[in-house]
């Protein structure tokens, strides 16, 4: 019987020595996470906001007429374009934003759309012979995504 009494004791002792310490390793597994989801959002962010700075080398070629709208040069670029912002920005628009981003939200959201939408209408514009009124809503789109960016504080900025 006294064996029983001192092995449950011992057991009870052992749970809780061993409780505190799983609590803890666990906690810092959950922040570790969600310091790479918002280093992932925040690179993701980042991205969104630049992607059309990262195909203007690109595009200046197609709207000048270097490359041809015809060409399969053209439809990589496009389809490239529009997997990237797709991938970026709809990830922008679909996450849950970092707890001190989260004043921004709105903000987030609408210039990823903005974004999106700038570049749909550049890419328009240019399949359709540079059309004028394309490429001012295009001007426009991407005035109104810097707007929305211009609230958003970017980490290292």
């Amino acid at each position: 019987m006294k064996k029983r009494i001192a092995f449950g004791i011992v057991f009870v002792l052992m749970i809780l020595c061993v409780a505190p310490v799983s609590a803890f390793s666990g906690s810092r597994q959950l922040y570790d996470q969600t310091e790479l989801f918002d280093d992932d959002y925040y690179a993701k962010l980042e991205q969104c906001f630049s992607i059309l700075d990262n195909y203007q080398e690109d595009l200046d070629s197609v709207y000048s007429g270097e490359i041809l709208t015809i060409s399969e040069n053209w439809h990589v670029i496009r389809d490239n374009l529009r997997w990237d912002v797709g991938v970026t920005c709809g990830y922008i628009m679909a996450a849950q934003v970092p707890e001190n981003l989260s004043d921004y939200a709105y903000h987030i959201f609408m210039g990823a759309y903005h974004e999106i939408a700038a570049v749909e209408f550049y890419i328009q514009c240019i399949s359709n012979d540079n059309d004028p009124k394309l490429y001012d809503l295009y001007q426009e789109m991407l005035s109104i995504a810097k707007d929305f960016y211009s609230y958003i504080p970017i980490r290292g900025h």
